[in-house]
């Protein structure tokens, strides 16, 4: 795992190059937009979303989950973990989390899909006491599939504490 400090910021591009020590022609690069946000601000957060499985390495420890480093595998027995840190919410504060998995898109192709029920998300529901850790973070890990078909999925995790609700979402 590689770490960076850097400042909020609403888009910015990286790039990661990684080279065999023992043969520095061997290697690769990658690199994209990224979005840096702010949580410093007063109020809850939700950190990114990331796949996870017990069985799929290599994988890094966060807390006690294992988080798949591949954001596109397809875990053994279908098996599909969502992780997740909550920021700022304190010790024994009730909150309800939802979790949405749906297949990406729209059009007219979907909206016929959706009306026969062949497109139905699948939508989970938790009611909690928040247990922040030592650093004051609420790490999660959750099943949210067994056997869902290959394909790219949008997954939405909202938290409502109180009568505020945070909410993130990432296509996978």
């Amino acid at each position: 795992a590689v770490a960076i400090t850097t400042t909020p910021v609403a888009f910015g591009i990286y790039r990661v190059f990684v080279r065999d020590p023992a043969d520095p022609e061997h290697g690769g690069w990658a690199g994209g937009g990224v979005r840096v946000r702010d949580m410093s601000a007063p109020g809850h957060h939700i950190s990114d979303l990331m796949l996870g499985s017990p069985d799929v390495p290599p994988s890094f420890r966060r807390g006690s989950a294992l988080v798949a480093l591949s954001t596109r595998d397809v875990f053994p027995g279908g098996r599909l973990d969502v992780f997740y840190e909550l920021y700022d919410i304190a010790a024994g504060a009730r909150y309800a989390t939802e979790i949405v998995v749906r297949k990406p898109g729209g059009g007219l192709g979907r909206a016929l899909s959706r009306l026969f029920g062949a497109d139905d998300p699948v939508v989970l529901r938790f009611e909690e006491t928040a247990a922040p850790d030592a650093d004051g973070v609420v790490r999660l890990s959750r099943e949210v599939s067994s056997g869902l078909p290959r394909v790219e999925y949008e997954i939405e995790v909202t938290v409502r504490v109180g009568r505020r609700e945070v909410s993130q979402s990432r296509r996978f």
